[in-house]
């Protein structure tokens, strides 16, 4: 069954308006002199005025968002106040505007609707960056996946196949979470690779039965005991990987040799940062104002905060107000487990390990929609049960 009109216009609009973040005028999108992100946010923002918002919804989103608000203070003291405002507003304007338009689907037409759009509109971006990489470097990470860098891609790749595993049945269910999960890896990101693989996992713990898990620790054993023949039967060492190789030696507990100024590779590099601004938090705890992180503690990587969303909350915005900030990211973890809801779980573990807060609107707005968005009839989840590999699964809501 095709989607009607007003679901494809309400939702592309509003993962649109979630990718381009920012409403100032972005030199990357300007045709002709013409600010092209600046012109879709307007229509957007006119687009959402005839979106559909339950009035209890609106409220409780506004309610949730007042630490935020609390958390534009500290840019009066900010050495960066610029800097600091443009993440705000990135994270409240698009996050707003993208939640109303997304949310309008959803109140038509169904959650299942919305995911099933979502998940076509990221496997064209999929299909569009595969041509476009072979052309300038297929395996390349300073080469940009059409659009997006490397982590942002690697998430949009991990919401995909999470979606896909909700609205897809049988084999094209698998064929395209495999797809999906392959693109993420392509990425060489860490924090996506981590964030997808302990969300499906976790997905297979919560429902699966216990046959099923059974099934579902011997495949991966199997999995994991066959790259390592591969790789040994290619006689290939762990620095012969590059990134991946440096994401498997974490994992076995090798950190390697880390140095506070010149770390060797990003996770040496991101131990590095996270040290420096916990130590940060302590000495200013009122925060040293949003954006100032960067001019403030001199990491000597070309990077403007700490890629964690805890330590750049706490130390940008004070422990207090930091703290109260982190409320509208977690909410979701109150709501029942739903299709979005492990979207945003998602993002949560993706946002632990990289992004600022204004990378963080896509687990604000997939947290709301996890928490407020309802249409009138929806019950449980989609089926899990159908298809090969799946058969144990309980999809009851917890």
């Amino acid at each position: 069954m095709l989607p009607s009109l007003d679901a494809i216009v309400y939702s592309s609009m509003g993962l649109l308006v979630l990718l381009i973040g920012s409403w100032v005028p972005d030199d990357r999108l300007n045709v002709s002199g013409l600010p092209i992100d600046l012109l879709i946010m307007i229509a957007a923002a006119l687009l959402a005025t005839t979106g559909k918002i339950r009035r209890a919804t609106l409220r409780s989103i506004a309610i949730v968002q007042i630490p935020l608000l609390l958390l534009g203070i500290t840019i009066f003291w900010s050495v960066e106040p610029e800097l600091g405002l443009d993440k705000l507003t990135t994270l409240m304007v698009s996050g707003n505007l993208g939640f109303i338009l997304l949310n309008t689907v959803i109140e038509k037409h169904g959650e299942e609707q919305l995911a099933k759009l979502i998940a076509f509109y990221l496997g064209i971006l999929l299909l569009v960056a595969i041509p476009y990489k072979i052309a300038f470097g297929f395996f390349e990470r300073s080469v940009n996946f059409f659009i997006n860098g490397p982590i942002v891609f690697g998430r949009l790749m991990a919401i995909a196949a999470l979606l896909s595993l909700f609205v897809l049945d049988g084999k094209k269910r698998i064929f395209t979470i495999i797809i999906f999960c392959l693109a993420v890896v392509w990425t060489e990101s860490k924090g996506p690779i981590l964030s997808i693989a302990l969300t499906l996992i976790g997905v297979a713990l919560i429902y699966a039965s216990p046959p099923t898990r059974k099934k579902f620790y011997w495949y991966s054993l199997t999995f994991l005991l066959a790259a390592a023949i591969l790789i040994n039967s290619l006689q290939l060492s762990l620095s012969d990987l590059g990134r991946l190789g440096a994401l498997f030696s974490v994992l076995t507990g090798d950190l390697g040799v880390i140095d506070q100024y010149a770390s060797q590779g990003s996770f040496g590099a991101r131990i590095a940062m996270w040290s420096m601004t916990i130590d940060l938090i302590p000495e200013v705890p009122f925060g040293i104002g949003l954006g100032a992180w960067d001019a403030t503690v001199d990491t000597r990587l070309p990077t403007p905060h700490p890629h964690n969303l805890f330590l750049e909350l706490w130390s940008e915005g004070g422990i207090l107000l930091g703290s109260f900030a982190i409320i509208p990211f977690f909410v979701f973890l109150a709501a029942p487990r739903r299709i979005f809801w492990f979207v945003a779980l998602c993002l949560c573990l993706a946002q632990m390990l990289s992004g600022d807060i204004a990378d963080a609107r896509f687990l604000m707005v997939f947290g709301f929609l996890s928490c407020f968005s309802r249409r009138e009839g929806d019950g449980e989840l989609p089926n899990l049960t159908a298809g090969a590999g799946l058969s144990g699964l309980n999809v009851a809501r917890p």
